[in-house]
């Protein structure tokens, strides 16, 4: 197996989830979209701090692809970080109020949302894991 395929695996989870997180502004009418802060202030950081941290995982799977770092401090750097944004993910589709989701809009996606991010930020460590792996290093 190609040593490229799990970095760029992960690459486009992180691109996805960052484009998740992104999508209600785009998607919903503008008194929908004002009801994104509420949405998004739940957790201990929130999606756009966690959309943040995922831009730091992207740049790093992408160096994994370029080969321009050391495939084991890749592997590692996004194994550990991928756990923390997957963590805070989490915990923020947890602690969001099911009554603020339904006040925001009438679009059954919505409900979802949450849970697509989790599953996007959960492809992130499953990749960097499938890298370290292909490299013998786990």
């Amino acid at each position: 197996m190609d040593d490229r395929i799990p970095p760029l695996a992960g690459a486009v989870g992180a691109a996805s989830l960052v484009l998740g997180v992104l999508a209600p502004y785009f998607v919903l009418s503008a008194p929908e979209a004002s009801g994104l802060s509420t949405y998004y202030g739940y957790g201990l950081v929130g999606p756009l701090g966690i959309a943040v941290l995922t831009v730091f995982l992207l740049v790093a799977f992408l160096a994994g692809v370029g080969e321009r770092t050391g495939p084991g401090t890749i592997a590692g750097t996004t194994l550990v970080l991928g756990v923390v944004v997957l963590a805070l993910t989490l915990q923020w589709a947890l602690a969001v109020d099911p009554v603020v989701v339904q006040s925001i809009g009438e679009g059954v996606w919505l409900d979802d949302h949450r849970w697509v991010l989790v599953g996007l930020a959960a492809s992130m460590p499953a990749a960097a894991a499938g890298y370290a792996r292909s490299l013998g290093l786990v």
